[in-house]
């Protein structure tokens, strides 16, 4: 390296900030210059290739003043060609060496500077060396200024990209151009400050220096503007005002050199200059009684001057991490004092006064936000980690802010937290506004409001005192200047979130109460808002209130002076029924969950938060938003409990709320809550909490009308039910609670038949087995009731292990039942048994609907009731009771009125039809008119949905199999009973010649039967041949000649002729012959025609039938020619014409087997 220049390592990093350790500060320059007296080892210099002593080089200044001239001029050549872009031209210098030419330069200089500094002492001057040599000295620092004068006429494109990473070992001319304009700017100073502090020169000298320190730096700045013209807005955070790392070098011994000669007096300090020379920029603002230099600054125009101006104040201010030996110390180094901080302060304030007055305060700067997000930044750094805390900018930013606040664009428009005001929860504004203090949020996606809110609430988290409260009053004063009641009415949806966010950082760094205060008192109602206003800003300012509550609790402030305007607010906004208000309600109980569940002792007057609003929101919300409540609401029963012994008050005071806002509501979710859902645990557990409480406390339960033995009934013998689930928990939670179970045994009259009841009542409404169904049977196998029935060892195995325990249960009921041997132990043992059925006629069908017809719960329920049919129907009937029990019940689940909705019902009935008829069996049911009427309303009603026709030709049809056992399992008595009841209700005609409309599928039934064969038993067979054969005959007779039934009576009777109890019973054809000829006797004297018909068509189905009814007809119509019966002739006409036609048969039938 040679002397006395700088020495590149190309472009600044941002993030580095170590120098190359060739550069001229690490070697001490700074230092060697200002030190008093230097001396040299060798006075012997090389200088324009020529060795010579010291003293030499000032007797022969002139002569190297002009070798100085000629090098320079040299590069100015260079210039002008290159300026030419002259490609022939530019060849000619192609093989000049600029980095030689720069060498000489710049160690003719240097070396003239050392030795002139090595030899100084008092009254001594150069005119006592040569009597030219001041003189030719003066003309030196003339010809280094015309040079230096020529910056000016640089191309912009220098400044940008003539640097290197290899430094001086470039062979590029721009480059060495370029930093020879560096080079010789500390040159000339040092030159002239050895000038200067040398010989007891006058104070025009100091002028002199100043000048050209004043030059110098306006010189960089303009380097400096010259790079800012070729950044874009949003590159100046990753750039600086340095065209390489000489450059910044420069600044940097610049500072050192001023701020070391100012302390001494011997010039302004650094601020100073820079001061005078921005004041060409925003010369508005910066005071006119500053000393003006001898010589003007010419910068050009800037646009956006005092963006400028603080982005290279910033980097300038930074560069006071070095220490006086070019060591970077991460922070403000010793060389930063209270002078320089505040020079560079009231610049700043100046800068941004002119930002303000040009367009900031009202928004008429074209690029206002852009450049704002740039400012911000960087002021906040200076603020931090620079400066004290500053009012005067934070003021000075608010005027930029304050009129623009209803503008979307300070919303922030990237980054996580970019989604619309709408959408973000209270808790998401508080996290927002916290993060962007904390520097958590990505600064890059914030917009320039919120890079404000960033300073300011860093500002004020960090040095807000409440025992010195000037700058918290100063800021609060100016921010809460500029708003009104009137003002924030008229703000939109984009103006009301940015005056919350501002309030919030207040209210998060500074005084929490008056701030929360101010900003809900500017607030407009949420009770009083208008739908036509906006429902979205009505939404915005509740959740701003919310985040107050927030606020308070993580302070831990009492709630007193303000919960009850929430709980009134809450009240108002629950009775809405528009989606914004249930998104409302669903914030206020997030932030109230945070609020119980986090409170130490319920001692800051949470309990006035519960108020009427919960009634209704547990009434309207969603399942899903309901545990979210009632979770909150287990937690602060849990709390309670835990401080029932260190905070009575608080503990009071919230089971009192508890009472008068939450039990009734819970007592009522037995009857509200929806069988889908899976959230029936909570407001279970809550309805268990609350009988466990009047149980130790029954004054305070009584005080709001409630007890524990009223809540033990409702919740266990409760008629309407939504989900027999919180049945079966609240029955096992209090049975599983010792204390409590023996508290209501004494207090509840039949306790052990409610809790029987109750878990018929869970067994039946739902299928599912788990650890509560067992709990619950192993409890109810032991109760004196229950063991009476499960005497034997195999009962009570056969219930317990059972995974359908209420089946077990009632088989083992009726068997017992089966097994008493007189009438009396059968009423005692009815009597014992019924009461465990209470109710079940309203309740059964409680949790079926059309929508649930086909789920597994539908057809276990009809399983169950079809079970209880089947087995308890002695025990629920009472004879001449009109609306007993089983009536009742089968009429509620089978027999609905045929216009009504409920056609589920008889969907799911068929499937247990079988058990309600084969129910009725065990009743005496000869005696009992009604129970024969309902036998035939089932079948009336069920016989089309039990035989299905699959086609037109009366052979295809299907007989359920419900239906089938009716007549397979049922004993004989009964099938005869139910064989009558079809025979005398559907095998008639009602009127006129027509049959009844179910008589077909009668037909079709008893053809089924027929058709099985030895399925039946014969005597099956045989009470329909006696029971309902004669009355389908009857129907043959009088139904018109094309008549379906008679076809269907054929159909029939051929079907019979085929089964086998039929052939190979001669009893069972000799009854059906003597049935059918009783039948037929009584007709074929007034209806002769029809009746030979009839006998006609049994010749083709069983000729030894047709041959017994021809002879006895033959005999019959003997008998009335004897008696000369007026009808003799015409049945001997008939008899003739069957006969006939019986001989034509043979004769043709004989021709056919012949041929």
């Amino acid at each position: 390296m040679f002397k006395g220049s700088f020495n590149c390592n190309g472009k600044v990093n941002i993030n580095d900030w170590q120098l190359n350790s060739s550069s001229l500060l690490q070697q001490n320059e700074v230092d060697n210059v200002l030190s008093d007296r230097r001396s040299l080892p060798d006075l012997i210099f090389n200088v324009f290739d020529s060795k010579l002593p010291g003293i030499n080089i000032l007797l022969n200044l002139k002569h190297f003043a002009r070798c100085l001239e000629a090098k320079l001029k040299q590069l100015d050549r260079h210039e002008i060609l290159t300026d030419s872009g002259k490609q022939s031209v530019i060849e000619i210098y192609k093989h000049v060496d600029f980095l030689l030419l720069r060498m000489k330069i710049c160690e003719f200089l240097f070396y003239l500077r050392n030795y002139l500094q090595s030899i100084k002492e008092e009254n001594f001057s150069l005119k006592d060396i040569a009597d030219e040599a001041e003189k030719d000295f003066h003309d030196l620092l003339g010809t280094i200024r015309r040079f230096l004068c020529r910056l000016r006429k640089m191309p912009d494109s220098t400044f940008l990209y003539a640097t290197s990473n290899v430094g001086n070992k470039c062979n590029q001319p721009e480059y060495h151009m370029y930093h020879i304009h560096l080079d010789l700017r500390w040159l000339i100073i040092s030159l002239t400050y050895i000038q200067n502090n040398s010989w007891g020169c006058l104070d025009n000298k100091s002028d002199d220096l100043e000048n050209i320190i004043y030059a110098v730096i306006g010189d960089l700045i303009y380097i400096s503007l010259k790079i800012f013209e070729r950044i874009s807005t949003a590159e100046l955070k990753l750039k600086t005002p340095y065209t390489c790392t000489c450059m910044r070098e420069l600044w940097i011994m610049l500072q050192i050199f001023t701020d070391d000669l100012s302390v001494r007096g011997k010039c302004k300090m650094f601020w100073a200059y820079v001061s005078s020379i921005l004041k060409h920029l925003c010369s508005n603002e910066f005071n006119k009684d500053i000393a003006p230099f001898q010589q003007n600054i010419d910068l050009p125009y800037c646009k956006n001057a005092e963006l400028f101006c603080i982005w290279l104040i910033y980097h300038l201010m930074l560069l006071y991490g070095y220490n006086k030996n070019g060591g970077y110390c991460n922070s403000p180094s010793s060389r930063l004092n209270e002078r320089q901080i505040e020079s560079s302060i009231d610049i700043v304030e100046k800068i941004l006064k002119a930002y303000v007055n040009k367009g900031g305060k009202n928004g008429a700067r074209d690029e206002i936000d852009e450049e704002l997000c740039i400012i911000i930044p960087l002021l906040h750094v200076l603020n931090f980690e620079w400066w004290k805390p500053q009012v005067q900018i934070i003021t000075l930013l608010w005027e930029c802010f304050h009129r623009r606040l209803d503008q979307p664009f300070l919303m922030q428009t990237r980054g996580p937290w970019s989604t619309s005001s709408e959408k973000k929860t209270p808790i998401d504004i508080l996290d927002q506004v916290r993060g962007r203090i904390k520097i958590i949020n990505d600064v890059s996606n914030e917009s320039s409001f919120g890079l404000f809110l960033r300073l300011l609430g860093a500002m004020l988290q960090k040095h807000y005192n409440r025992s010195d409260l000037k700058i918290w009053n100063q800021i609060i004063g100016r921010i809460y200047s500029r708003f009104s009641q009137n003002k924030i009415q008229e703000f939109s949806e984009s103006g009301l979130f940015n005056f919350i966010t501002l309030f919030i950082t207040l209210a998060v760094t500074g005084d929490t109460i008056n701030v929360c205060s101010a900003m809900v008192n500017l607030l407009p109602s949420v009770i009083d808002w208008s739908d036509s206003v906006g429902s979205k800003k009505c939404c915005l300012i509740w959740k701003s209130k919310l985040v107050v509550l927030l606020l308070y609790n993580e302070k831990k402030l009492s709630y007193q002076d303000i919960a009850e305007d929430y709980t009134e607010t809450a009240n108002a906004i629950s009775c809405r029924k528009d989606e914004f208000s249930r998104s409302m309600m669903m914030w206020f109980i997030d932030v109230l969950r945070i609020i119980l569940t986090q409170s130490d002792d319920f001692g800051r007057s949470e309990h006035a938060f519960l108020g009427g609003w919960i009634d209704r929101y547990l009434l309207e919300c969603s399942p899903n938003r309901v545990t979210i409540l009632t979770s909150v609401l287990l937690q602060v029963f849990d709390k309670c409990n835990d401080l029932q012994t260190t905070n009575m008050m608080g503990c009071s005071l919230m089971l009192n709320g508890l009472w008068n806002h939450v039990a009734s509501r819970v007592r009522q979710m037995v009857t509200t809550f929806d069988l889908s859902t899976k959230f029936y645990e909570n407001p279970t557990k809550l309805a268990v909490l609350f009988t466990l409480e009047a149980c130790r406390d029954p004054v305070t339960a009584k005080k709001y009308r409630h007890s524990a033995i009223s809540l033990f009934h409702h919740f266990t013998t409760s008629i309407i039910i939504k989900d027999i689930r919180i049945t079966r928990l609240y029955l096992t939670l209090i049975l599983e609670n010792a204390i409590t179970l023996e508290h209501l045994r004494k207090e509840i009259l039949h306790f052990n038949t409610i809790c029987i009841q109750a878990w018929i009542k869970c067994n039946i409404l739902n299928c599912d087995v788990n650890n509560e169904t067992i709990f619950l049977n192993n409890y109810i196998s032991n109760l004196p009731e229950i063991t009476e029935i499960l005497k034997s060892e195999s009962d009570r195995n056969e219930f317990l292990n059972s995974n359908e325990s209420i089946i077990s249960f009632l088989m083992i009921l009726s068997r017992n039942r089966t097994n008493l041997m007189s009438e009396q132990q059968c009423i005692s043992f009815d009597a014992t048994c019924k009461p465990f059925f209470h109710n079940i006629e309203k309740w059964a069908l409680q949790l079926i609907n059309e929508e649930n017809k086909d789920t597994t719960l539908a057809a276990w329920i009809y399983k169950c009731i079809g079970t209880v049919i089947f087995y308890c129907s002695p025990i629920l009937y009472v004879k001449n009771q009109l609306n007993n029990t089983l009536k009742t019940l089968i009429n509620k689940i089978a027999l609905p009125p045929e216009q009504s909705t409920q056609q589920h019902i008889t969907y799911l009935a068929q499937k247990i039809f079988s058990k309600l008829i084969l129910g009725i069996e065990n009743l005496n049911i000869k005696s009992d008119i009604s129970l024969q009427t309902l036998i035939r309303e089932l079948f009336e009603r069920y016989l089309p949905l039990l035989i299905k026709i699959e086609g037109n030709d009366g052979n295809s049809f299907q007989v359920s199999d419900t239906l089938s056992k009716c007549f397979l399992k049922a004993k004989p008595d009964f099938v005869r009973l139910i064989l009558e009841i079809l025979g005398r209700n559907f095998i008639t005609i009602p009127g006129g010649n027509t049959v009844h409309k179910h008589c077909y599928l009668v037909m079709l039934l008893l053809r089924n039967i027929i058709r099985a064969g030895e399925i039946y038993t014969s005597d099956t067979v045989h009470l329909i041949i006696i029971i309902c054969v004669p009355s389908i005959l009857n129907c043959y007779m009088r139904v018109h000649y094309h008549h379906p039934h008679k076809q269907q009576t054929i159909t029939l009777l051929q079907d019979l002729f085929l089964n086998s109890y039929f052939k190979k019973c001669s009893a069972i054809r000799e009854k059906f012959n003597e049935v059918v000829w009783s039948v037929l006797r009584k007709f074929i004297v007034s209806n002769i025609k029809i009746s030979f018909e009839f006998l006609s068509s049994t010749e083709k189905i069983n000729f030894e039938f047709f041959q017994y009814l021809l002879s006895c007809i033959e005999c019959m119509v003997s008998e009335c020619e004897k008696n000369k019966n007026p009808l003799a002739a015409a049945l001997r006409y008939y008899l003739n014409d069957v006969s006939m036609k019986l001989t034509k048969s043979k004769i043709q039938n004989s021709k056919d087997a012949d041929f």
